[in-house]
């Protein structure tokens, strides 16, 4: 079971791609997928270049690793604590203003 996110333009960070990975469901796809996140190329996502490497992860990866990094990193990244916690401190910002 995996994303595979095939549109290769766009910008701004994809929700569907976020949802996936606070799932730890592996995610596959071209850069732009990835667009805002600071993730790495084999280590919690996998980008391809063409169709054809699309085909080929699909067909030899285990995706388990890349699974369990995935949701470590959203835990640390898009928990509910974590986004509260940057909106909390944006408030605080403006209040010094």
């Amino acid at each position: 079971r995996a994303l595979l996110y095939g549109i290769d333009y766009g910008t701004g960070i994809k929700n569907k791609v976020l949802e996936a990975m606070s799932y730890a469901i592996p995610t596959i796809g071209y850069k732009e997928a990835f667009t805002n996140l600071d993730l790495v190329d084999k280590k919690n996502c996998l980008i391809v270049d063409s169709l054809k490497d699309l085909i080929n992860i699909c067909n030899s990866k285990d995706l388990s690793k890349i699974s369990n990094n995935l949701h470590s990193y959203t835990k640390k990244n898009f928990s509910l604590q974590v986004i509260t916690s940057k909106i909390q401190g944006i408030f605080n910002d403006k209040k010094n203003i």
